[in-house]
Order: C-alpha cells, then sequence, then structure tokens
C-alpha cells in the first residue's frame, strides 16, 4: 500500500471522481492522501475560496469514508506540471494518481499535457488513468 498519494485535481469533477476512488483503493489506515488543485489564473480564475471543484471533492472523499489517515487538500497559484512535482517532492510521496483529459490535435500541441510532463519529471511513480475509466474495473 501507498502512505503518501498525490491526488492532483482539475476542473473535471467526474474524473475527479475517478481518481478519488483508485487513490482511496491503492490506500490503508496509514495513507495521507493529499488532494491538490493547481489554479493557473491566466487559464481558468476562480471566483470563489475554496474553488467550487475542491469543495465537491472533499465532499466526495468525506462520503466514501475513506479508511485513510488523512486527507489534506492544498490551492495554490502556478504551472500545473510544475507545481504537482514540486508538491510531491517536498513531501515525500509515494506515488501520483491523476487522470489524463485526452487532449488531442491542436489544443494538446498548443496547451500540452500536464499529465505527460508529470509523468517525464515526476520524483516518484504516476499512475495515470484514463478519463473512461469508469468503463474498466479499479485495481484490487
Amino acid at each position: 500500500m501507498s502512505h503518501t498519494v498525490l491526488l492532483p485535481i482539475d476542473h473535471e469533477q467526474e474524473t475527479n471522481h475517478i481518481a478519488a476512488d483508485y487513490a482511496v483503493q491503492i490506500s490503508d489506515e496509514n495513507t495521507t492522501i493529499h488532494v491538490l488543485h493547481v489554479n493557473n489564473p491566466h487559464v481558468v480564475p476562480h471566483r470563489e475560496n475554496p474553488p467550487k471543484v475542491v469543495t465537491e471533492t472533499k465532499t466526495y472523499l468525506e462520503n466514501k469514508d475513506a479508511p485513510v489517515n488523512e486527507i489534506t487538500f492544498t490551492v495554490t497559484p502556478g504551472e500545473a506540471d510544475e507545481i504537482i512535482t514540486e508538491f510531491a517532492a517536498e513531501h515525500d510521496c509515494d506515488v501520483i494518481v491523476m487522470t489524463t483529459n485526452a487532449k488531442t490535435g491542436f489544443s494538446r500541441l498548443i496547451t500540452g499535457s500536464v499529465t505527460e510532463s508529470v509523468v517525464r519529471t515526476a520524483p516518484c511513480p504516476v499512475y495515470t488513468i484514463s478519463p473512461n475509466a469508469h468503463d474498466t474495473p479499479h485495481p484490487q
């Protein structure tokens, strides 16, 4: 089991729930799950504090009654890929659990893939989940 899990979340609540399910499944009573939301104000500025996506993820995890030691929530500004890898290193994370966003073509060329960058630069393993994962079995 992983004892320190980083769960970066974005603005897609459905995929956040899928990633949260996986994070809980690889956790036990000694695990800390760090939920991290990076707000790039140049892309999507937040009007509420904390952002709605964070409060929704917090409620979702609380309702799951996850058998973990602790769940923390952090919201910080910046470039998502850089902040995620820095956070993982600073908090000695054992694994990062995140979804892919399935961008293709021109949008991926212009904006790049946060997940791809994190996979290349992370200080720990990165468990990536397709946004279609609700159609596949969860890990055992």
